[in-house]
């Protein structure tokens, strides 16, 4: 990506996990490990990629792991030798995170903490950021629980933007440093008119996800982070799984290193202000 990226609602990085049953043992017929390493050296030579792990789960146990190219690529910061890919690497799953968002609203909805035709501007409070003449979309009070989670709550990024892939812009609209805070992202776009009613029609939206991470931390009164990972992560015992970072500087161990398809357009990280989870 050529843009400063900032995704609200939650951006996690997992790794396979390579613990095995003793007992468990590879399926005789219909897998080949050596034509999936064949197929992964290909897909990775043909899409340009630096690396990728793979894993194959058999019986409900991982008996396949391998990580393939690197994770970072060779370069004066690791003495020109690369760093392999490997299936301890943590990548950032980006908008497979959203199913993890919806499972917290729908035990928050189970516990009857939570309605899905709540107003999300009836739980979370926020004043809208009105520049120039701008005045408040009345529709904004009309958006329901219900409608961010099924994508239909008026927001549609091909009619106007995404303003995840915004932050630098809102940022500035609050003369604040990049990258902007989720509060702001939300203020700066209630400022905004929406791009259909809601629950008129479906348009993706990261926004509303964005939206129903404040939900979850409104309702539980526990940050996103903490109560996808009391709630959701550790009674599956998922324990290698972390929140991403804004910053390259606060990459975590064996995080994998990203690159910009077209570097000459700059990079998608921020510059180094205070750390910032996303």
């Amino acid at each position: 990506m050529s843009k400063a990226i900032m995704l609200c609602s939650f951006t996690v990085l997992v790794c396979i996990s390579v613990s095995q049953s003793a007992e468990v043992t590879l399926p005789k017929k219909n897998f080949n490990p050596l034509a999936l390493e064949e197929m992964m050296l290909g897909f990775i030579a043909e899409n340009n990629l630096p690396g990728a792990s793979v894993a194959v789960a058999y019986q409900g146990k991982v008996v396949f792991a391998a990580g393939f190219g690197y994770a970072e690529l060779p370069g004066e910061k690791n003495g020109n030798r690369g760093v392999p890919a490997a299936p301890s690497s943590l990548y950032r799953i980006a908008s497979i995170s959203k199913p993890i968002t919806s499972i917290a609203i729908m035990q928050l909805v189970e516990k009857k903490k939570l309605n899905l035709t709540d107003k999300v501007t009836d739980i979370i409070k926020f004043d809208p950021l009105l520049e120039g003449d701008a005045k408040p979309d009345m529709r904004w009070k009309e958006i329901t629980v219900a409608q961010l989670l099924s994508h239909t709550g008026g927001f549609d990024r091909a009619k106007s933007f995404d303003p995840m892939f915004k932050s630098v812009q809102i940022a500035k609209a609050f003369n604040k440093p990049a990258p902007a805070s989720k509060e702001d992202v939300i203020r700066y776009m209630m400022g905004k008119k929406l791009d259909f009613n809601p629950g008129e029609r479906f348009a993706y939206s990261n926004l509303g996800f964005c939206l129903l991470g404040r939900v979850i931390e409104k309702v539980s009164n526990q940050t996103y982070n903490d109560y996808v990972a009391e709630n959701i992560f550790k009674p599956l015992g998922i324990n290698e799984i972390k929140p991403g970072k804004s910053l390259a500087s606060n990459r975590h161990p064996n995080e994998v290193v990203y690159y910009p398809p077209n570097p000459s357009k700059g990079n998608s990280v921020f510059p180094p202000y205070e750390p910032v989870d996303i």
